[in-house]
């Protein structure tokens, strides 16, 4: 009996990080983790679904504010490590208000993107050591949504800054 509910509580842990079994999935040409237990989605690392897949993403990138597999609508909602880094050939990417963080090196080194705008529904960006646009050269114009409460662009600074600390966040432009 004791065993049994160990196994159980083990379980019952689990559940808040119940993630669709397998790989990243595919949806729309972007990769996705897909929780099922949150209907949540994360834009995912492609080259964690197979060694094999050379930079899938080019031009313009538009992520969509839910995907559908299986049946079921998932809210994308993060942008997630290493998500589109070393992607060269990325030029823009329009990010939905469903979006609340974007992680460490999501973009790091898209040599070619050239503008980003944060809505305001992005609570979290992965800072200076963390690099979420680290090696970004073409990056020219930042701009976030005025109604954001977490980060501005102030002045038309052209940079991102965190708006309770003021901080701008460095290898943001360069």
């Amino acid at each position: 009996m004791k065993h049994l509910f160990k196994v159980l509580v083990g379980i019952i842990l689990l559940l808040p990080t119940c993630k669709v079994k397998g790989q990243p999935r595919e949806i729309g040409g972007i990769y996705y983790d897909l929780y099922s237990n949150t209907n949540q989605a994360t834009v995912a690392n492609p080259w964690t679904s197979s060694p094999y897949n050379q930079k899938p993403y080019s031009g313009v990138i538009t992520i969509p504010s839910t995907v559908e597999y299986n049946d079921n609508v998932y809210t994308v909602t993060v942008i997630g490590m290493d998500a589109i880094a070393y992607n060269n050939n990325v030029t823009a990417v329009s990010i939905p208000g469903t979006i609340t963080q974007i992680k460490q090196r999501a973009f790091k080194r898209c040599e070619k993107l050239t503008s980003m705008y944060i809505p305001k529904s992005v609570t979290h960006i992965a800072g200076e050591e963390e690099g979420a646009f680290r090696g970004c050269l073409g990056l020219r114009n930042m701009e976030v949504d005025p109604e954001n409460s977490a980060y501005d662009s102030r002045d038309n600074c052209n940079a991102i800054v965190e708006t309770e600390s003021n901080p701008k966040f460095r290898n943001t432009l360069v």
